[in-house]
């Protein structure tokens, strides 16, 4: 992403159980580093954009084999410049044709950027047969704290490259 020093990190914590359930969600945690706070980052948003209005952005970036296991993941940059957190999530999913769930909720804090990954397990690729993956297509939805939808696409066709 571009990122030469850590100023400051904020993040959650999710806990899952086996059935990928949530079982508990921390508050939000924030680390401060010994950097200058007057470091000014600049980032990264290159991709393929899939929204880009009212203080939201949403872009796909690359396909990549997951670093912890056979599954594949493709990583997504959001920026939230709006006054209240968001939940971004994927619906209607399909790889080469083929409906598929895969797990995506990214979650931006209000002001702030986030890096996160849609990831296709590998279990469910070999059920339907999927060797390799050439086309992912989806619909994305956007709700902000108060459940009210932020934004909603058609079905976007995500590059491969």
């Amino acid at each position: 992403m571009g990122i030469e020093k850590i100023t400051e990190a904020e993040f959650v914590v999710k806990v899952f159980d086996s059935d990928n359930n949530e079982i508990m969600q921390s508050e939000v945690i924030r680390v401060e580093t010994d950097a200058p706070a007057s470091y000014k980052q600049n980032y990264d948003d290159s991709g393929f954009e899939i929204y880009n209005e009212n203080g939201v952005k949403l872009s796909a970036r690359s396909l990549q084999k997951s670093e912890l296991s056979d599954n594949m993941e493709i990583v997504f940059y959001a920026e939230n410049n709006t006054d209240s957190a968001i939940s971004i999530m994927s619906g209607n999913v399909s790889v080469n044709g083929k409906s598929i769930e895969p797990l995506f909720v990214m979650s931006v804090g209000a002001g702030k950027k986030a890096v996160d990954t849609m990831v296709f397990y590998d279990k469910d690729l070999k059920e339907l047969e999927i060797g390799e993956i050439q086309t992912v297509e989806a619909k994305f939805k956007a709700f902000n704290e108060n459940l009210e939808t932020v934004f909603e696409t058609d079905a976007v066709k995500v590059p491969i490259a």
